[in-house]
């Protein structure tokens, strides 16, 4: 069986009389699911990616975080400042695809049950679809698309912060 994928299509102009090819631009749609644990086990997650018909401000697809429990927990959030009330904290968040070059923010925080004990974190996540961007990189030195974890210190009560940075282009501190 032979399969064949092509992105051009063939239009026959009446006009003209004759048959033209037309570029089909490719469709990006795709998404990260980034998930935190403690080794205590507490954990969250988050959801980040492009769609052709979502939008860079609000839209259906972004989904604001809810209020966190009192005590003992990892709260996870997408922190995007141009955005209103709620939105600046979401759970989910997607923007408008094909693009060069986005960033998104990752909140983390960790509240424990009781003390003030720092916690190790281990992020993980899984992208789903396909991606216009070569480089997908948390904090300038993890590629998101070569590696699939890492695991940092997380200190009680104080949000760490990490920016993945998408771009379709060389990243100049990147050299892995």
């Amino acid at each position: 069986m032979l399969l064949l994928i092509s992105f051009s299509a063939m239009a026959y102009d009446v006009r003209k009389g004759s048959v033209e090819l037309e570029r089909v631009k490719p469709v990006y749609n795709w998404e990260f699911n980034i998930e935190g644990v403690e080794t205590g086990g507490r954990w969250d997650y988050v959801i980040f990616g492009e769609k052709p018909d979502a939008s860079d401000l609000v839209d259906e697809y972004d989904v604001p975080k809810c209020p966190p429990p009192p005590m003992g927990y990892v709260r996870m959030i997408l922190r995007n400042n141009e955005l209103p009330y709620p939105y600046t904290s979401c759970w989910f968040e997607y923007r408008q695809s094909p693009d060069v070059y986005k960033v998104w923010e990752l909140n983390i925080l960790w509240v424990p049950q009781s003390g003030s004990d720092d916690t190790e974190i281990t992020l993980s996540w899984e992208r789903t679809g396909r991606t216009e961007y070569k480089y997908i990189m948390l904090n300038d030195d993890i590629n998101m698309l070569k590696e699939d974890n890492y695991t940092f210190t997380c200190h009680a009560f104080v949000p760490t912060q990490f920016e993945i940075v998408c771009s379709r282009y060389h990243i100049k501190s990147i050299e892995k």
